[in-house]
């Protein structure tokens, strides 16, 4: 008994049918909510286009004759091109010189990003649609990746991830309540994608069940306790007129009037300001005690970086050029190419090469203290200005876009030593060094103990890289020296020199030029930067306070691919091991919440026109490529259906043969009426007789039973009656009419 084939319901294709959309949807808010904090606008854009693009062509794929290990192969190669622009984006100068440093460096993250998300999610769909049973493997990828954006909240971290926590504070609402029910929603949602993928019937009560139950414990969320915003006033120990309120006996540090200073008395009687009214010099730093250490500088992470040092070099400026003396600022153009000389006000960019060893970190300064440049995490790429959040208490605010290095130096190992694109001249200003021959010495003999020691993991005849080169030489500077800012080696010809062939006893600068010297006596183009360095365990959250004893001197190496990286030495001994008092915690995270107000800046908006001419552009561009793309395709069609007869298999010739003389036909202008028989067709046009011939062909080979020697299975009959059909075709249409019926594209469409 054949069981009759029942049509599905109207209930049953609008739930198959929902599914799709609500997949696409959810795969791009997490990928939005991922990408958005470290790239902005841009990232979001990309990710949800490569998004939805990728889950198009997983479900075309899947849906296709193709082998699983063909269509994955397919994938693969789709997933090279953007990996391929990429790499030149990267490693060679042609789109760097086009575009500049700073858009070819984006241009590069979109493409990895684009080209990952679109195969991953290709290859996803592919899979789930194939085997039912990876359908859970994609829906926890996507719960995965939802909560990795919030992972960072655990451990107590409560302010982050950083624009969650902001978002949440600024409408008054506690950030974990916002993770709660934004947890309930996810579950909600990954339980429905599971109901809807399935080929059960799912009834209408189960699937409200969800949305009701996630409203449930969005209503549970609003009752639940939460933390209250603190008061940066309070906590500062600021009144509500600004007035300042002693604690403990001690004048706090709070508001005052800026042009008088602030502080307190010290204990000896000598009035010291709270806050220096100069920064402090990593090149002339005080010789002993300076009080209890002061902020200088709020800083501000909008992205969840970890710098790999762990340390934050925040780069001032750099010192590239050897004077016989020491190490001071350039005249060689191109050598403060990657840091600023003024405080930006308006959007400026730095020339900095693009890497995809290094991810954008942005955020912003605001300075206690007076400074003469703005610094920023190495290496910075944009600067702009920002309204200053607090007048009283900051001197100015600005925002920064830095390129970041986000791989473990292992990474670093197969990197050569400086820039191809160095002129000789520029790459022999990276390398000079005093005339002492001594530092040679020094230099070869770190060398072959670092050789010794890796003997037996060395190939003969493979020079060392460059890394450990620099590594051996730090290692040996921080094994050897002690840190004291007591010993300055002041009044001698050359101060390095007598640190480190003396008693070894000094600062940063002085381990800085060591360092650098010993680098470029081994061929490795380097310079000393100066700034601050600041510990990456004193971040809270996405604030990093800058104190006045984070001044720092530090030395810089290049290596191509990765640009300027930081590699300082670490003392073995610290002879001047601080017993003051730690700042105020609470004084502290004060400090950055004040800094997070935003203040809008007077004047007129900054031109952002390039951005829609260049976004009106792109899609006047992918518009003209789809048109030339389909008219492209139509036309591969249109001449394969003319050309078939030529190839079609003799069964076939009677159906392909037919088609292309009422192709012909359309082009010409001349198509069936509906209703009209084949046969009345070729009797309305007795000017064309091979018409005629082929459809009586054509009748007898689809109705008939022809043997393979019949001429309706012949394929000289059928080319000779097309080709006569041609000709006659010109004796009655015009030129004209055959050359635009030739150049349209709808022929397929339009043949009856």
């Amino acid at each position: 008994m054949i069981e009759p084939v029942l049509e599905p319901s109207w209930y049953d294709r609008a739930v198959k049918g929902l599914a799709h959309p609500v997949r696409a949807a959810a795969w791009v808010l997490a990928l939005g909510v991922v990408a958005g904090p470290y790239g902005g606008a841009s990232w979001v854009a990309t990710a949800g286009f490569a998004a939805l693009l990728g889950i198009g062509i997983g479900e075309g794929v899947a849906r296709s004759r193709l082998r699983l290990p063909a269509a994955l192969a397919g994938i693969a190669v789709l997933w090279l091109g953007p990996l391929l622009l990429q790499t030149v984006a990267t490693r060679y100068a042609l789109l760097p010189e086009a575009f500049g440093p700073v858009g070819t460096f984006w241009a590069s993250l979109l493409l990895g990003l684009g080209g990952s998300v679109l195969a991953g999610l290709a290859t996803l769909r592919l899979l789930a649609h194939r085997g039912p049973a990876f359908e859970v493997v994609e829906l926890a990828t996507l719960g995965g990746l939802l909560a990795s954006a919030v992972a960072a909240h655990r451990d107590g971290s409560i302010a982050r991830p950083l624009w969650l926590s902001d978002l949440s504070w600024s409408f008054g609402v506690d950030p974990g309540r916002v993770l709660f029910a934004g947890g309930a929603v996810l579950t909600a949602l990954l339980a429905g994608l599971l109901l809807l993928g399935s080929e059960r019937r799912k009834p209408a009560v189960g699937l409200l069940v969800l949305p009701v139950l996630a409203a449930l414990a969005l209503l549970l969320a609003t009752r639940l306790p939460g933390l209250e915003p603190p008061d940066p006033q309070e906590a500062l120990g600021m009144g509500a007129m600004g007035e300042e309120e002693p604690q403990d006996g001690q004048a706090s540090q709070g508001q005052g009037n800026p042009s008088e200073g602030q502080g307190g008395q010290s204990e000896d009687g000598e009035g010291k300001g709270a806050q220096s009214d100069e920064p402090p010099d990593p090149m002339n730093p005080p010789s002993g005690a300076s009080g209890p250490p002061q902020p200088v500088a709020v800083v501000l992470l909008d992205d969840d970086h970890v710098p790999p040092s762990g340390y934050w070099y925040l780069r001032q400026d750099v010192l590239p050029a050897f004077n016989g003396t020491r190490m001071v600022p350039s005249e060689v153009t191109g050598t403060h190419i990657d840091v600023l000389d003024h405080f930006p006000t308006q959007a400026e960019q730095v020339d900095v090469a693009p890497s995809a060893l290094r991810h954008p970190v942005r955020g912003s300064v605001s300075l206690l203290v007076d400074h003469p440049t703005p610094f920023a995490p190495a290496s910075a790429v944009a600067f702009a200005p920002r309204g200053n959040p607090d007048p009283a208490r900051f001197k100015r605010s600005y925002s920064f876009a830095s390129s970041a290095l986000f791989k473990p130096y292992d990474a670093l190992l197969p990197l050569p030593a400086g820039d191809p694109t160095w002129d000789p001249a520029l790459r022999a200003h990276y390398l000079e060094a005093p005339d002492d021959p001594r530092y040679q010495e020094l230099a070869d003999r770190i060398l072959a103990d670092l050789e010794a020691q890796l003997a037996d993991r060395l190939v003969p005849g493979d020079p060392l890289p460059p890394v450990l080169k620099a590594v051996a030489v730090v290692k040996h500077i921080g094994d050897n020296m002690q840190y004291t800012k007591r010993e300055r080696h002041a009044g001698v010809p050359d101060p390095t020199a007598d640190f480190l062939f003396g008693n070894m006893k000094g600062y940063c600068v002085h381990t800085a030029h060591a360092s650098v010297y010993l680098w470029r006596k081994l061929g490795i183009p380097s310079r000393v930067a100066t700034g601050y360095a600041v510990e990456e365990d004193r971040r809270r959250g996405g604030t990093l306070i800058v104190m006045n004893g984070d001044a720092h001197a530090w030395p810089e190496l290049y290596l191509e691919g990765a640009g300027w990286v930081p590699l300082d030495v670490a003392p073995a001994v610290d002879l001047d091991q601080s017993t003051a008092r730690p700042p105020d915690e609470e004084e502290l995270r004060a400090l950055g919440d004040l800094a997070r107000r935003r203040v809008d800046l007077p004047g007129p908006v900054p031109d952002r026109s390039w951005i829609w001419a260049w976004i009106g552009w792109s899609a006047t561009g992918l518009f003209v490529m789809v048109v030339v793309g389909v008219l492209g395709l139509h036309g591969l069609v249109k001449a394969w259906r003319r050309s078939a007869p030529m190839f079609a298999a003799p069964p076939s010739l009677a159906r392909v043969g037919y088609r292309a003389a009422l192709d012909a036909l359309t082009d010409a202008g001349i198509t069936r009426t509906p209703g009209e028989t084949r046969e009345a067709f070729a009797r309305r046009l007795p000017e064309l007789p091979a018409l005629q011939a082929l459809t009586d062909l054509h009748l007898r080979g689809t109705l008939g039973r022809p043997a393979d020697g019949d001429p309706e299975r012949d394929r000289v009959v059928w080319t000779g009656q097309l080709a006569r059909l041609k000709h006659e075709l010109r004796t009655v249409t015009p030129l004209w009419r055959r050359l635009l019926g030739l150049l349209d594209p709808t022929t397929p469409y339009r043949t009856r």
